[in-house]
């Protein structure tokens, strides 16, 4: 076991310990953001600028964005040119990762903190199970490419993997560097509560690559112990994203509206009634990178306005009306929002953990209780596009 030097003979201070400018500092720290540069103008900030700001606007002395789209970084640092470095780099190429590192290593010599960032969603399938019979499913399944399921995974969970290792040396190198005293380095994965996902989608190879990534965290966090290297992760919810740019359109209530502003989308889709801000997401890296989240390890931080919460309430609302059709995001009837606000008290959750079929009253046909349509179902536009980059 190598011990940490940061914490070796150095006294913690009492009003240190509950003062929140110090317990949320990230003053001083050198942060690799892969995808910092998102640029988003329809729907607000993407997460990678989201946490490439609230790290700048905070004192830490460099943060490095890296990214495949060099127009993009470019104007991500010019917001403030002395902290924000732009490096071109590709998250699936271990050579471009290992160029990066070295970029850094020359610049600063050290890293405290690398946010794995970028991710990819291809082409879903295009039709739900709960729509078609089991041949058309079966054909439309078969139509998606390998090609896609490999490059998803490559950017999605691989990329983690060797992302990290191509920064081990700098983080290591940052666990001995004075600049942010008892605060061991730290890994931050942004994944996705689409990895959590146990209802039907029509997302394909995405869910299936961000469990792969959360399970890798964990993994990794173990790892990584002897080193003093923590790894953590964020699991987002539905933030501006070219990822969810069409699900945003589609589900916004109110036409031409702000989709982070209050009441843009209704309860029945998202309990808290809009998209992820940009004070969200800032708040949660600013807790888990600073010494406020120094005891997090192998932690995976759920930031999704509480959409479970509805894929609950759709499995209760399923049992007590079975006949209900079942076409979230599409649309739900008044009854169905009448009926969350009459339930909100319940105990939802634990009816739900019960509730995995229902049985039709007139044929007894077994028929499925929830369906989570995430990807955009009949979006042709999106089905032609092979994939979408946040970075």
């Amino acid at each position: 076991m190598i011990n940490n030097p940061r914490t070796a003979g150095i006294p913690t201070k009492m009003a240190d310990a509950t003062n929140a400018s110090k317990l949320f500092s990230v003053e001083g720290m050198v942060v690799v953001i892969t995808g910092g540069g998102t640029v988003l103008t329809s729907f607000g900030l993407g997460i990678g600028q989201m946490m490439t700001r609230a790290f700048a606007t905070n004192g830490a002395a460099k943060v490095y964005i890296v990214g495949r789209r060099k127009e993009k970084l470019d104007e991500t640092a010019a917001i403030n040119p002395n902290v924000i470095i732009p490096l071109v780099g590709d998250v699936t190429s271990k050579e471009s990762l290992c160029q990066v590192a070295d970029s850094v290593e020359k610049d600063a010599g050290y890293v405290n903190l690398v946010c794995v960032n970028s991710g990819t969603m291809p082409p879903g399938i295009g039709v739900s199970s709960h729509d078609v019979d089991v041949h058309t499913y079966r054909a439309k399944a078969l139509e998606q490419r390998t090609e896609d399921w490999e490059e998803t995974f490559k950017t999605n969970s691989i990329a983690v993997f060797f992302t990290t290792m191509a920064f081990l040396a700098l983080l290591d190198a940052g666990n001995r560097h004075p600049n942010f005293p008892r605060q061991q380095s730290q890994v931050l994965v942004t994944s996705s509560i689409a990895g959590y996902l146990r209802v039907p989608t029509n997302l394909g190879a995405y869910p299936a690559s961000k469990a792969s990534a959360t399970h890798l965290v964990k993994h990794l966090a173990g790892t990584l112990v002897p080193y003093g290297i923590r790894v953590n992760a964020i699991a987002p919810g539905l933030f501006p994203s070219d990822l969810a740019a069409g699900l945003i359109a589609r589900t916004n209530t109110t036409e031409g509206r702000d989709a982070t502003a209050d009441g843009a989308f209704g309860k029945e889709f998202i309990p808290a009634e809009r998209l992820g801000r940009t004070e969200d997401m800032a708040g949660t890296v600013l807790y888990m990178a600073s010494a406020a989240g120094a005891y997090l390890n192998g932690n995976v931080t759920v930031l999704d306005g509480d959409i479970p919460a509805f894929v609950r309430l759709e499995l209760e609302a399923f049992r007590t009306h079975p006949r209900m059709p079942m076409l979230w995001p599409r649309g739900f009837t008044s009854d169905l929002h009448a009926y969350y606000e009459n339930s909100k008290n319940q105990s939802l959750q634990k009816e739900a953990s019960r509730i995995r079929k229902a049985v039709n009253d007139e044929t007894g046909e077994i028929v499925a209780v929830a369906q989570w349509t995430f990807a955009l179902e009949g979006d042709e536009e999106r089905s032609k596009t092979s994939q979408f980059i946040d970075e």
